[in-house]
């Protein structure tokens, strides 16, 4: 999300740094997740499906303009947020001491980002926009997930 927000915002350059720094960052996850498979040989699977819970969520973005904008800002911070929350709770539950360091570290650093993506927000928006719609951001998550099966999913 964080670079193609770059390529749809160029204009947007306050925050370039940030979502490239973001993109670095969560590819750098990906990299410590692949090769924690390669030691367990775990193969990726031969399809990945749509989220269900994203594509949900962005159904209901404005469809232009600036409260586009934010809306991909907010829906941003709620993802990073929602998986900095689901994998803490894993580190919470684990036993492994190796395992309850990568998790985290991993939790940790989504629940930076959900603050940046809100922060990236207050750069362009004035506050009481932001958190007015991300309260209604909120109001549509809990729309979304009583509206879907439970799943296994972290983010």
């Amino acid at each position: 999300m964080a670079l193609s927000l770059v390529a749809k915002y160029p204009e947007r350059s306050a925050i370039h740094r940030e979502l490239i720094d973001t993109a670095i960052e969560e590819l750098e996850h990906f990299k410590l997740v692949f090769e924690l498979m390669q030691e367990r040989k775990i193969n990726f699977s031969p399809a990945i499906n749509e989220d269900p819970y994203i594509k949900l969520l962005i159904k209901q973005m404005h469809s232009s303009g600036e409260k586009r904008f934010l809306d991909y800002l907010l829906i941003g911070s709620l993802f990073e947020t929602r998986g900095a929350e689901r994998f803490r709770l894993i580190e919470e539950n684990l036993i492994d001491p190796g395992y309850k360091k990568f998790y985290k570290m991993l939790w940790t650093s989504e629940a930076r980002h959900g603050h940046i993506y809100i922060n990236m927000g207050l750069t362009y928006f004035p506050e009481k926009q932001v958190y007015e719609r991300m309260d209604w951001w909120m109001d549509r998550e809990a729309e979304v997930i009583q509206s879907l099966p439970i799943r296994a999913a972290l983010h």
